[in-house]
């Protein structure tokens, strides 16, 4: 590994996207907060505390992972209220989650509006991703790419949407980052690319968001 590494170090040349595609609209970052399930916000807020070095550390026996989807479920009527005034104001725009069920849920509402959209999940074989991917990028009518953070954050390009969506935050800035730079790439016309991250105040996402900073 030694030598290899040695090897390499005279052959290959690091180009960073800042430094070569300065033809790059800029990101406009925001957090979109709204309103959480009062219930479940009570159970989340009683079962995590910050410790001294300010790291989440879990109550009651609930598990980081099941707190982390409560937080998903407590968010969730926010998030597809927040997809619905989307679809109202026809833009086209990636939304992007974690948990299954956020991603059924969000793509029940885009069909309940009768809206043209794609969905990118770990069930999606590459050829029936690439047609997607091409429905996305030459339809008009084709409003909204409902995406897996997981599955289609690397790979794609879907630079016909100038806004990017998280419906659910997640642990590592490079993923989000990965995710929001299926639009803010070559072939992205927009003076500017903007990111929206829906935020439920007092859930787990409060520190997530912290960590994202």
């Amino acid at each position: 590994i030694k030598e290899l590494n040695l090897i390499l170090k005279k052959i290959m040349i690091r180009r960073l996207k800042k430094d070569v595609l300065k033809q790059l609209p800029p990101k406009r970052r925001r957090k979109e907060e709204v309103v959480c399930d009062y219930k479940l916000l009570k159970l989340i807020t009683s079962s995590f505390s910050l410790n001294r070095n300010g790291k989440p550390i879990t109550l009651n026996g609930m598990s980081m992972s099941d707190l982390y989807k409560s937080t998903a479920f407590c968010k969730l009527n926010g998030v597809i209220a927040y997809i619905n005034d989307l679809i109202e104001s026809n833009v086209k725009f990636l939304v992007f989650a974690h948990h299954q069920f956020m991603l059924d849920e969000i793509e029940k509402a885009v069909k309940n509006k009768d809206v043209g959209h794609i969905r990118i999940d770990g069930n999606v074989c590459s050829n029936k991703r690439f047609e997607m991917v091409k429905r996305f990028q030459n339809e008009d009518e084709c409003k909204v790419a409902i995406l897996s953070i997981g599955a289609a954050g690397t790979g794609i390009t879907l630079t016909k949407a100038s806004l990017v969506v998280f419906a659910e935050l997640t642990w590592t800035p490079a993923v989000m980052i990965q995710c929001e730079d299926r639009a803010h790439r070559i072939g992205q016309a927009s003076e500017c690319v903007d990111v929206i991250y829906v935020y439920g105040k007092r859930t787990l996402d409060d520190y997530i968001f912290k960590k994202l900073e």
